[in-house]
């Protein structure tokens, strides 16, 4: 909830639980059990989705829906692995989308 030393908490639990009515809804994948399941590899994808919430949640931005996803680098066989274990924890993987980079570069 708060980061070692701050004074201030964090509002990722705020924004989830006003966006899905509790946090565990948005990450029925998670075992609450052990260690923080948003630790390392899972640290940067939920402050992209709790940035992509709090501007849907944000009256003043006039933002309906946002989301991110993740540009792939074709020679990065790592990277598929990690965020499959993202889409896994969330409430519908669809929130978590990939695009090969590739793909960007065929667009122009």
């Amino acid at each position: 909830m708060r980061p070692l030393h701050q004074r201030w908490d964090r509002r990722y639990w705020k924004i989830f639980n006003d966006a899905h009515g509790a946090v565990a809804e948005a990450f029925p994948g998670v075992d609450g059990t052990g260690a923080c399941p948003f630790a390392f590899s899972m640290q940067l994808p939920i402050r992209n989705l709790e940035v992509a919430r709090s501007l849907e949640q944000d009256g003043g931005s006039g933002i309906a829906a946002a989301w991110f996803v993740l540009c792939v680098h074709d020679a990065n066989p790592d990277i598929a692995g990690q965020w499959r274990k993202w889409q896994r924890i969330l409430t519908d993987s669809s929130m978590a989308r990939s695009l090969p980079a590739s793909d960007v570069i065929s667009a122009g």
